[in-house]
């Protein structure tokens, strides 16, 4: 085997073998105290992966938490007190879905039984409990 093509081999075993991009996974925790027992609309967004959104008997009108690879999703935690809604999830940081990459995410909200609620879910690739 001459030199260049050693070289060769040796640089795409090393390519192979180094991961393209190494995955940030963030953990966040968000919940939102009850402040009115009026009717409330929970928006779901989930692009990947295991999901489980369950009801509960507590003070709050939600709480949830989210783990997500930073490269590729962006967590979601907004209320909107004048309209009474919630946005919980994640959303794509990319305009392209990774199939596969998602592997590890997981959302896991409990929404309260206490207030009349809404909700609409937008889901991707996701497997769980609902």
């Amino acid at each position: 085997m001459n030199a260049a093509r050693a070289v060769g081999v040796i640089l795409a075993t090393v390519a192979a073998a180094t991961p393209a991009s190494a995955q940030q996974w963030r953990t966040l925790e968000s919940s939102r105290q009850i402040r009115s027992t009026d009717a409330a609309t929970v928006r779901v967004e989930y692009a990947a992966g295991t999901i489980d959104l369950l009801p509960m008997s507590d003070v709050l009108l939600y709480r949830m938490t989210l783990t997500y690879d930073a490269e590729r999703s962006q967590p979601i935690a907004a209320f909107d007190e004048a309209a009474g809604t919630v946005t919980i999830g994640t959303r794509s940081a990319s305009s392209h879905w990774d199939h596969g990459k998602s592997d590890g995410s997981t959302f896991r909200a409990e929404l309260s039984r206490n207030v009349p609620l809404r909700v609409s879910m937008e889901l991707g690739a996701a497997r769980g409990t609902i």
